[in-house]
């Protein structure tokens, strides 16, 4: 059941507040200083690996590009023409207590930064409010996006409602969607289903989206809820884990965890990379 917006602010010294103070990285090291206004490297053993953009311009962060083995990006940016909100990595979902945090139609909510708790060149842990149209909080969000040896881009999602909230029913959500390259034609899951046919709609543990020169698997957690994940998967480019297609969820607190792996490997190297992110 959709609920009307709250009128709570979160208090300065909440433990999620999002005003405190940022902490401050040596301005040689600071890997905002690279990308500009508003945006934020991630790069491993040097190179670039992710730029994570999150000005107060924008309906919700995302990042983009992502890059893939030889230097490829494995994302869309910008949003194509038809799909404008599809931009590289993102979260959101179409009906959080009824506002609209996925598309940028008139009227759609925007998920806001609010600060840093650290960025350094492999990671970043931020913290975000989910507003409303007219500015009222719903959600409070941690987010951590780390990049691991591979390179591999772990993203872990933690909303914390401030009232009671029902995250809808909806082909439009996902808490790690990604707008694929254009180049990239095959969707396969961890299953051995391949197509959007069968692919849209089914749980399972990893779903990737390749083509010639690679391609990029997203892998999802057994901690996080309704493991396996539906996907909600388009041959158009759209890669998207969506615990939220059949069924709603009531948030009190709540956790996700993905693992974003581009890639030059088959299906049998993305499995055992699944193993590994699933081992304790």
């Amino acid at each position: 059941m959709a609920l009307e917006p709250s009128n709570r602010t979160i208090a300065r010294d909440d433990p999620r507040a999002a005003g405190r103070n940022e902490p401050q990285a040596a301005a040689g090291d600071d890997p905002r200083a690279a990308g500009g206004d508003h945006v934020v490297d991630l790069r491993f053993a040097g190179a670039l690996v992710g730029r994570y953009h999150y000005g107060p311009e924008l309906a919700r962060p995302y990042l983009a590009p992502l890059i893939g083995p030889g230097g490829r990006a494995v994302t869309a940016e910008p949003g194509p023409a038809d799909h404008p909100h599809h931009r590289g990595v993102w979260a959101g979902h179409r009906d959080v207590g009824g506002v609209d945090h996925w598309t940028e139609f008139a009227g759609h909510g925007r998920i806001v930064h609010r600060g840093f708790d650290q960025t350094d060149p492999t990671t970043v842990r931020e913290r975000l409010e989910w507003l409303d149209p007219d500015g009222r909080p719903a959600l409070a969000e941690r987010r951590t996006l780390e990049v691991r040896p591979g390179p591999v881009l772990d993203l872990t999602i933690h909303l914390t409602a401030l009232d009671p909230l029902t995250l809808g029913a909806d082909k439009d959500a996902s808490l790690a969607a990604v707008r694929v390259a254009p180049w990239m034609t095959t969707i396969e899951n961890a299953d051995g289903a391949r197509g959007e046919d069968a692919c849209w709609g089914r749980p399972s543990a990893w779903c990737d989206f390749s083509g010639p020169h690679g391609g990029i698997a997203i892998l999802d957690h057994p901690a996080n809820p309704r493991h396996p994940t539906p996907w909600h998967v388009r041959e158009y480019g759209l890669l998207a884990p969506n615990p939220f297609l059949h069924e709603p969820l009531d948030v009190g607190e709540v956790t996700f965890r993905y693992r974003l792996v581009p890639h030059d490997d088959g299906a049998a190297e993305i499995a055992s990379r699944h193993a590994q992110f699933a081992a304790p």
